[in-house]
């Protein structure tokens, strides 16, 4: 039976059904979504620590592996101070270094300055802020403010352990380890990787060796080779090509 022209259209069953099954496909697309934009959030926060770490472990490493051997007119003393406790260990660090352009942070790695990295509390109270300053004109006459930059955020623990070529030591003092760097230093960083305390941590730790790096008795003769450690009373360093260790301090 066909429809007169004046009866042509939909009847308001059909329009009825048509919303419901629009709305089922509505429903059905914004939880498929929703899903999805679940995931990503999910990946995002937690890749987020790696990320983080590795960007901060990059920059420490490029001054490190630049360090200047103490003492000199544009080079101080290299200190390394072990604070904190066992669980939580709030290292800091102090020491010259030398950058280029090409660095990873060009307005902040060119030229002669002097370094000085740890932690300080974050503004919320939950966990710390590793801090990198940095002071460029060494030698003004003036004392200048150093440049403050935050490398790494949600930081639990930060230390550094320091290799002579023997062992491996929670602190450096160049001033009375004879006037040397370390061969090598491992940095170890943990974080939080969510606001919740009880949360497992990141863990990462790098091993950074320096190429300036000499003993106590080419330092003070200007020979080459191996020779005994005023500090240790064991077998000095390697010498730069050799400073670099695979081996855990831990």
């Amino acid at each position: 039976m066909r429809r007169s022209p004046s009866q042509l259209g939909f009847t308001l069953l059909e329009l009825l059904l048509a919303m419901g099954m629009i709305s089922m496909l509505a429903v059905s697309l914004y939880a498929t979504l929703r899903v999805a934009f679940k995931a990503r959030e999910s990946a995002t926060s937690g890749i987020a620590p790696m990320r983080s770490a590795n960007v901060a472990l990059d920059l420490l490493g490029q001054d490190l592996e630049s360090a200047l051997p103490p003492p000199g007119v544009l080079a101080g003393a290299f200190l390394g101070q072990h604070l904190g406790d066992v669980q939580s260990s709030q290292d800091t660090i102090e020491f010259y270094c030398i950058g280029s352009a090409d660095s990873l942070d060009p307005p902040n790695s060119a030229g002669f300055r002097k370094i000085d990295v740890g932690l300080e509390p974050a503004p919320d109270g939950r966990a710390n802020l590793l801090v990198r300053r940095i002071t460029n004109n060494l030698l003004s006459p003036q004392e200048i403010q150093p440049q403050e930059e935050v490398l790494c955020r949600n930081v639990r623990s930060f230390s550094i352990q320091y290799y002579d070529g023997t062992q491996w030591y929670p602190e450096w003092d160049s001033t009375q380890m004879g006037d040397v760097l370390p061969v090598a230093v491992q940095v170890d960083l943990q974080l939080q990787t969510s606001s919740d305390t009880q949360a497992p941590l990141y863990h990462a730790s790098r091993v950074f060796a320096f190429a300036c790096h000499t003993d106590s008795s080419t330092s003070s003769t200007g020979a080459t080779g191996t020779g005994t450690s005023g500090a240790t009373g064991g077998a000095g360093g390697t010498g730069a090509t050799g400073g670099r260790s695979t081996g855990g301090g831990r």
